[in-house]
C-alpha cells in the first residue's frame, strides 16, 4: 500500500470514530433527558408533604364536617395497637387503595386528612394497624368487615355507628336485622363502588336485599300484571259509606304481590270473588 492510500485510510478509520463517539454522546444526553432522576421528579410535582411540620395548609380545602370529626377506630382485641397512617396500609393492600379511591369515603377521608394529617383514612373504619402489620396473620387484630374477619358483628356496626349513627339508623338496635346477626357490610360496601348511590354490596337496592330474601325475588320474578286495568278487581261503592270493596279473582288474601302494591290498606277492604 502507498503511503498516499495509507493517509487516506486512516483519515477514514479517525473520522469514523469520531461520527461514532458523537453519535453515542448525543445518544447518552437524549436518554439522561428522557429519563429523569428521581430528584427531578420529585421537584416537579407539587408539595405532598402531609406532616405536621409547619406547612402552610390555608389554601387547602376544609373537611366536611363528617370527616373533620373522624378517629381511630376502637378495636377491643387489639387495646395496645397504634396508628401507623395510610401509607404503611397501602404498602400491603394497593388493589384495596385502588378500588377506594373512587368511593365517596376516600374522597371525604382524604381530603380531611390533607387538611389536618391528625385525621385518619384507612384506621378510621379498621382501627389501628399497628397490630395487624406486626403479626397480619392473626384475625382480630384489625377490624375487618367479613364474617370470617374474626371482628365481632357488635363491634363491626358499632364502629359504623360511630359517623352514621341518627335518621334512620335510630332503628337498628332490635331490628329483625340485628336480631339476625346482620353487619352494615352485609347491605354496604364502602370499600369499592357497586352501585350508582348507597354504597350498596351489589348493583342495586332490589340485587343486595335479594341476597338473603329469594322468595320475595321469585315472587317480583313471576309473570303479573296490574290487576285492576285487566278486570281482575274493581272497586264498588258502598251503600252504608264504609270502605269500597275490593272484588277480586284471582288474587288471595295471602298473596304478597296483593300485600306488596295495597300494604296495610288491603286489611280495611272486604275481599270475595267476582259474581
Amino acid at each position: 500500500m502507498t503511503l498516499g492510500r495509507l493517509n487516506v485510510a486512516i483519515t477514514t478509520y479517525v473520522g469514523a470514530l469520531v461520527l461514532v463517539c458523537t453519535l453515542v454522546l448525543v445518544c447518552a444526553v437524549a436518554v439522561g433527558k428522557s429519563q429523569p432522576s428521581r430528584d427531578d421528579i420529585a421537584n416537579s410535582l407539587p408539595s405532598t408533604n402531609l406532616s405536621t411540620d409547619g406547612t402552610d395548609r390555608s389554601n387547602l380545602p376544609r373537611p366536611a364536617p363528617g370527616f373533620a370529626n373522624a378517629q381511630v377506630a376502637v378495636n377491643p382485641q387489639a387495646p395496645d395497637a397504634r396508628a401507623v397512617g395510610k401509607k404503611t396500609c397501602i404498602a400491603c393492600h394497593r388493589l384495596e387503595a385502588d378500588h377506594f379511591t373512587h368511593t365517596l369515603h376516600a374522597l371525604g377521608l382524604h381530603v380531611a386528612n390533607r387538611s389536618d394529617p391528625t385525621i385518619p383514612v384507612c384506621e378510621a373504619c379498621h382501627g389501628p394497624g399497628s397490630a395487624h402489620a406486626a403479626r397480619p396473620q392473626i384475625k382480630g387484630l384489625i377490624i375487618g368487615y367479613t364474617k370470617d374477619s374474626g371482628t365481632p358483628i357488635n363491634t363491626q356496626t358499632k364502629t359504623c355507628l360511630t359517623c352514621h349513627a341518627g335518621g334512620p339508623r335510630d332503628h337498628w338496635l332490635g331490628s329483625v336485622h340485628q336480631r339476625n346477626d346482620l353487619s352494615c357490610s352485609d347491605c354496604h360496601n364502602p370499600m369499592a363502588k357497586f352501585s350508582v348511590e348507597g354504597l350498596m354490596a351489589k348493583a342495586s337496592i332490589n340485587d343486595t336485599c335479594a341476597q338473603c330474601h329469594k322468595d320475595i325475588r321469585l315472587q317480583f320474578n313471576r309473570r303479573s300484571h296490574m290487576p285492576l286495568p285487566e278486570g281482575q278487581m274493581s272497586f264498588e261503592r258502598p251503600s252504608d259509606g264504609s270502605y269500597a270493596e275490593v272484588r277480586g279473582s284471582r288474587i288471595s288474601d295471602e298473596d304478597q304481590y296483593y300485600q306488596a302494591v295495597y300494604g296495610e290498606a288491603g286489611a280495611y277492604f272486604k275481599r270475595s270473588p267476582l259474581g
